[in-house]
């Protein structure tokens, strides 16, 4: 049974999404007794930079990369395509739960593949973390 049954379809979900860089974008199209669907609209157009920020449903960690260095590269009635462009020893920020927050400092970018390092201020243990480079996001999800 849906635990969430207040949705309603046609519902604006407002930070409910897991694309947080987007508040208000997404709708309730579709709830069944055991999900509910949704359709997300950018708030940004094709070609404009915005900070892209999303929660890692796996981990439970939100994560923040570099400021207006995201780009949507392309999107159609399925698909939104989130490239990012960032630049060697920008930092992306991870929060665990929203108490602990790490700051990864970019140190390599390939084509696929932004790889980038924690340093622990208390140990100086060096953690290395690697994020994609693209995100691919279903609109009807």
């Amino acid at each position: 049974v849906l635990k969430e049954d207040w949705h309603f379809i046609g519902e604006l979900l407002d930070l409910t999404s897991i694309y947080l860089s987007w508040e208000n974008a997404s709708v309730v199209t579709k709830i069944n007794d055991t999900k509910l669907w949704m359709f997300t609209t950018p708030t940004n157009d094709i070609g404009e930079y915005f900070t892209w920020k999303y929660l890692d449903i796996s981990t439970g960690s939100e994560i923040t990369f570099p400021m207006d260095m995201s780009i949507i590269t392309e999107m159609d009635d399925t698909s939104i395509f989130v490239s990012h462009e960032p630049e060697l020893n920008s930092i992306i920020n991870v929060s665990y739960g929203g108490f602990y927050f790490s700051e990864f400092i970019i140190q390599s970018i390939s084509e696929d593949t932004i790889n980038a390092s924690y340093s622990d201020p208390s140990t100086g243990d060096i953690q290395y973390m690697n994020f994609d480079k693209q995100h691919i996001i279903q609109r009807n999800d």
